[in-house]
């Protein structure tokens, strides 16, 4: 079952700056040796960019990033993302702008719990700061997500955030990618792209 109160608290984080965390999990930080090995990592070439595909969570579920993109270490992790509810595992870009988080928490959610879901997170990222861009519930490759777009503040400017929430093996999966508002579009499509490998 989902806990409400837990869900708003945490995932007010993810969406306040970009160096917030988002849903609450079991054991907050997580070894990250623990849940991806570098064996797991494949790389996939498209028409347009070059992604590796990565297994993560014991193999529960796979995702194709772009290339260059690396595992941020735990003393960066702490120090970007403060919050104890921060992600279980971040990826980065060479200078940090661009980052790509997945939180497997311990709330319970059935596969169709998504429309459930997104008023709790819309309801936790309500301030006036916060410019919304869309909210949506999507069916993408049999899986239900929901997605949320909008712009935080940071202290100079303000960052793009894309995050979607769906059901792993009845718990709930949040993703985030998150870059400078200047590369919103870009990032953009870069995100609906790693949300339509999950899966896969």
């Amino acid at each position: 079952m989902i806990s409400f109160a837990s869900l708003c608290m945490v995932f007010a984080g993810s969406a306040a700056v970009i160096g917030r965390g988002e849903l609450l999990g079991d054991n907050g930080l997580q070894d990250q040796s623990a849940v991806v090995e570098e064996s797991s990592i494949s790389s996939v070439e498209t028409s347009d960019s070059t992604y590796n595909t990565i297994k993560l969570f014991n193999d529960q579920f796979s995702v194709a990033i772009p290339a260059g993109f690396t595992l941020m270490d735990s003393a960066a992790m702490v120090a970007k993302y403060p919050d104890p509810t921060r992600p279980n595992i971040i990826y980065t870009n060479q200078n940090g702008s661009v980052n790509i988080t997945f939180k497997y928490t311990s709330n319970r959610m059935p596969p169709d719990g998504v429309p459930e879901l997104m008023p709790v997170l819309l309801r936790s990222i309500v301030p006036v700061s916060v410019r919304f861009y869309r909210a949506s519930i999507e069916n993408v490759n049999s899986r239900e997500f929901g997605i949320l777009e909008a712009l935080t503040p940071i202290a100079k400017g303000r960052v793009y955030n894309f995050m979607y929430a769906t059901a792993l093996n009845g718990k709930v999966l949040v993703g985030t990618v998150n870059c400078p508002e200047g590369e919103k579009e870009a990032w953009k499509k870069e995100a609906k792209k790693i949300v339509e490998s999950i899966g896969k």
